[in-house]
């Protein structure tokens, strides 16, 4: 019982291929669902119980086509699963799970050429936030970056925002009521970097972090309250997701701006940039 889909208007600069959704909560059924650009269905997974579907997409494992997503429980804006891969034929490849005892969130899916999936997870420490005006016997949400080999499960690498990005970056207060979560950074997307370092998005800093793959350190920083490079016209973006870096060295990201902030007039938008490390600027495109 997959959910009907109504084209109401096509443009006549609209592009030949598949539409991808992944259909949540309602009178259907939910799952990753493929359809024509004409509202036709092309295919249909549906998922039972309480299970939905996150991040489904086309991507390349191993050199050879593939269709991903997140599948798992979802609360709020945060989710326990693990990732599908399936072939052409729709044919299982392989299961990706978060390892040393983390939950794969729904945010991240992401395959590299070298047979690796990158993912996050967010976990919960108690931690005291009295220096942020919240409470000493706080909850914080740490986010977690692992490097995951597809086939044999390994880590090959693993980063935690907490001790990396000072909690004052956060442009969330912290609670100050008992047994709420502060979350600071709410990463949600992580992205290679063409010299294999990582670039993640932390949508609560509105910035982006370059990682230094072998030492863990954040290497620079774009936008946010201590941005390395100086934001040109128009290249400011807040509570931004799915950071991507492009062939051509751009960076592309959702900027998010007027979901729940004051947005001072602005619509959220798709933003193109372009970093010049030498003069330390960042370029709208």
């Amino acid at each position: 019982r997959p959910p009907g889909v109504e084209v109401v208007e096509s443009s006549p600069s609209d592009a030949r291929g598949r539409v991808f959704v992944a259909p949540k909560r309602g009178a259907t059924q939910v799952g990753p669902m493929i359809m024509d650009t004409n509202g036709d269905l092309v295919w249909f997974h549906p998922l039972s119980g309480n299970d939905q579907a996150f991040d489904f997409r086309a991507q390349r494992y191993r050199g050879r086509p593939v269709l991903t997503w997140w599948e798992g429980r979802m609360q709020l804006y945060r989710g326990g699963g693990v990732g599908r891969i399936v072939d052409t034929r729709y044919r299982p490849v392989a299961t990706v799970r978060a390892a040393n005892g983390y939950e794969m969130d729904a945010h991240e899916l992401k395959l590299t050429p070298g047979g690796t999936a990158l993912t996050m997870s967010y976990y919960v420490v108690p931690w005291d936030l009295s220096e942020l005006g919240g409470r000493r016997d706080g909850l914080l949400e740490d986010n977690v970056v692992q490097e995951i080999d597809v086939e044999t499960g390994d880590v090959l690498f693993e980063w935690h925002t907490l001790g990396s990005i000072p909690l004052g970056e956060s442009i969330r207060p912290a609670p100050k009521e008992a047994n709420k979560l502060h979350d600071p950074w709410h990463l949600n997307s992580v992205e290679l970097d063409a010299d294999g370092d990582f670039i993640v998005s932390a949508r609560h800093t509105s910035a982006l972090y370059k990682i230094d793959r072998e030492t863990g350190e954040v290497a620079w920083r774009l936008g946010g309250k201590k941005s390395d490079f100086e934001m040109g016209r128009g290249a400011v973006f807040k509570l931004q997701h799915d950071a991507r870096v492009r062939r051509d060295g751009t960076i592309t990201l959702f900027d998010n701006v007027a979901e729940d902030m004051p947005a001072r007039g602005r619509e959220s938008r798709g933003l193109t940039l372009r970093l010049d490390h030498a003069e330390k600027t960042a370029t709208r495109v």
